[in-house]
């Protein structure tokens, strides 16, 4: 009995180790994926396409965001407080390494009261300073995207309907010479069979998957997702 008792505390105790390290090992990816860095040199990558929650109890409540942009990239912020107040974002160029308040002037400086969406046009290459400022005790929600600028652009759908396993065409720009890793979805279904693919027109057969009615079509490639297309599936 004794025996036994040891042999299942002892098993717990194992489990409860492991369980504490992966905890362990869990724990600094999140604060870091939430809180970015508290300084340019500690800048994390901004989270693009997912929405975040990050906090400002950092030093001075500043909280740093690298954006990596190409000449005509379009970056878009949809961002609001938590528990009240104002968020603060400054957008400066590349290639600081370190600055003080008032020692450079930013790009763009906005600020909200409540939800604000703010969209920006790179003129360059680079990494940009994104930093986030709130009011004591304040935190912030983001959601950030970016429009590349070699994006796929759909233009055109020929039909505009179709039943299931019916033939469409993909009219527009940027596809690419070849399909690649790239994938067309209505509604969220993929497309499974594809006829051809060329940089300006794909065609391919509605998913047997795809749900009647409208759905959006959109082509994603390596370049990112292009712009939807309503598409109507038939009975």
């Amino acid at each position: 009995m004794v025996k036994r008792g040891i042999g299942k505390w002892a098993s717990w105790s194992v489990l409860a180790a492991v369980l504490l390290a992966c905890l362990t090992l869990w724990l600094p990816a999140v604060a870091r994926a939430e809180d970015g860095g508290s300084s340019i040199a500690t800048a994390q990558e901004l989270p693009l396409g997912t929405t975040f929650v990050g906090s400002a109890k950092k030093k001075d409540g500043y909280v740093y965001w690298l954006v990596t942009m190409a000449a005509g990239d379009k970056l878009t912020i949809d961002y609001q407080p938590i528990n009240g107040g104002r968020v603060y974002l400054d957008f400066y160029e590349p290639g600081l390494t370190d600055f003080t308040i008032g020692d450079a002037s930013p790009v763009v400086s906005a600020w909200s009261d409540g939800k604000t969406k703010y969209s920006w046009t790179s003129t360059g290459s680079g990494s940009w300073i994104l930093k986030v400022r709130t009011g004591a005790g304040s935190g912030y929600q983001i959601l950030a995207t970016i429009r590349r600028a070699n994006a796929a652009k759909i233009t055109g759908l020929s039909p505009g309907a179709g039943r299931r396993g019916s033939t469409v065409a993909i009219i527009g720009r940027g596809f690419g010479a070849s399909r690649g890793a790239g994938y067309i979805t209505f509604g969220s279904a993929k497309v499974t069979q594809l006829v051809s693919w060329s940089a300006t027109r794909i065609t391919c057969r509605v998913p047997t998957s795809a749900k009647l009615g409208m759905v959006p079509v959109k082509v994603t490639t390596s370049t990112g997702t292009s712009n939807a297309k309503s598409f109507t599936v038939k009975q």
